[in-house]
């Protein structure tokens, strides 16, 4: 049996791996666009590679249908894959919210894992070569691809897509795998960049660039209370970075003209934080606007906030704020709008919201309802997940599943292929 699999990122490497335990005697080839695996799984977790999360559930997911996760989480979960790293050489460690790193704290010591693991699996790689066409024969699958200048082709009985999005493009990012799946006769849904910064008022953020903040974060659409999150808020001459602004990012897929509420002071309520500025205003301590908030947050903070809430004149004398003038400060400390402008580009984001409809997918097998022998993992189907793992456990899951798979003799082969869609011409 011949399985080609393209795209050697998480998915790939894991769909390679489980198809050559499935059935070692299978004949399992990796055809990889970039000069190597895994330069996604490289930048990862700012290069130390958040391999997964030990919270990892469809509540952490999204797309059309996010219960199309549950299989195979439930079947290949965390610690499942915790295991199967262990076994193939790789130590890893758990850090705050569940978050999962190899010991090394190395993106690179998972990349080799895996490369050293392909190698001695028997299955073969092939980089620098691109994937221009699958098309059905009767045998199977006829694979076209370009390599060295090329162009050849291949015969496989099963072919897993593990190529992932138009995120990162720099690490070799693009449409292509839902190009392949789209000529195929699936449905490809509307895609966006998602875990990614927002471009935002710059009025505000400009004058901010570079200051991190730990904040509460909400996400208006029309006034509707859309998304929550927690964490850093970084700002910048555009708009807005840091895993909080990452995990609320996924709201832009959904709907427009988003504006963001910042609590600066989460751990406090409002009615404590009026208390503590008339304090601060009565003991005379910091006696102009100016440096009204020196100890609590960073000065220009401060004075986006005091400007926020109609004090331009920072000369003034800081007994001068009344009770109502102090009641709304800490309004606007607990909801500090700014108004975002969408994303800012698939170049800058980790992952793509959309992609192949999975319910044109068997969630226990990721193969395909339309095409027996044809299987897609990872990224390219309509399903990310939040900031901090998810998205590679994802990858490692969907891609065993399918791997395991497809080394088996699926219930639509046996029926003969014959019985199938037509043939692509």
């Amino acid at each position: 049996m011949n399985i080609c699999i393209i795209g050697g990122g998480a998915s790939g490497c894991f769909a390679a791996l489980a198809a050559k335990k499935a059935n070692p005697a299978a004949q399992v080839t990796i055809y990889e666009r970039m000069n190597r695996i895994g330069k996604k799984i490289l930048a990862s977790g700012n290069g130390r590679c958040n391999l997964s999360n030990m919270d990892a559930s469809s509540e952490h997911y999204y797309g059309e249908n996010p219960s199309f996760v549950e299989y195979a989480l439930d079947n290949i979960y965390p610690e499942k894959t915790l295991e199967i790293f262990a076994e193939l050489g790789l130590l890893c460690k758990k850090e705050y919210g569940g978050r999962i790193f190899p010991h090394s704290m190395q993106a690179n010591s998972v990349v080799d894992v895996l490369r050293c693991s392909l190698e001695t699996a028997g299955v073969t790689t092939i980089t620098e070569a691109s994937v221009s066409s699958i098309k059905r024969s009767e045998s199977g699958f006829v694979v076209e691809y370009s390599h060295d200048g090329n162009t050849h082709t291949t015969s496989c009985g099963r072919v897993i897509i593990c190529a992932g999005s138009k995120s990162a493009p720099a690490l070799g990012g693009n449409d292509f795998g839902h190009n392949l799946l789209a000529s195929l006769g699936h449905t490809i849904t509307k895609t966006t960049p998602a875990l990614c910064q927002l471009k935002a008022d710059t009025a505000i953020c400009k004058p901010l660039k570079g200051i991190r903040s730990d904040c509460r974060v909400t996400a208006y659409s029309d006034s509707t209370n859309v998304a929550q999150s927690e964490g850093d808020v970084i700002f910048a001459a555009y708009g807005l970075s840091g895993s909080a602004i990452f995990d609320i990012s996924q709201v832009c897929h959904y709907h427009s003209d988003i504006v963001l509420t910042l609590d600066f002071m989460k751990e406090h309520g409002r009615v404590a934080i009026e208390n503590m500025l008339r304090a601060r205003r009565d003991l005379n301590l910091f006696p102009t606007l100016e440096v009204f908030f020196t100890g609590i947050f960073h000065k220009m903070i401060g004075h986006a906030i005091l400007r926020k809430s109609g004090f331009e004149n920072l000369q003034a004398v800081s007994s001068s704020l009344t009770d109502a003038d102090i009641s709304t400060i800490a309004r606007c400390i607990k909801k500090f709008e700014i108004q975002t402008y969408g994303h800012n580009g698939y170049e800058n984001s980790q992952v793509t919201a959309g992609g192949a409809l999975t319910s044109q997918f068997d969630p226990t097998t990721m193969e395909s309802k339309l095409v027996p022998g044809l299987f897609a993992t990872g990224e390219v189907l309509d399903i990310f997940g939040d900031c901090g793992g998810f998205n590679l456990q994802w990858a490692w899951s969907s891609g065993y599943i399918a791997g395991r798979s497809a080394a088996k003799i699926s219930q639509t082969l046996r029926r003969g292929i014959e019985d199938a869609a037509p043939y692509n011409s």
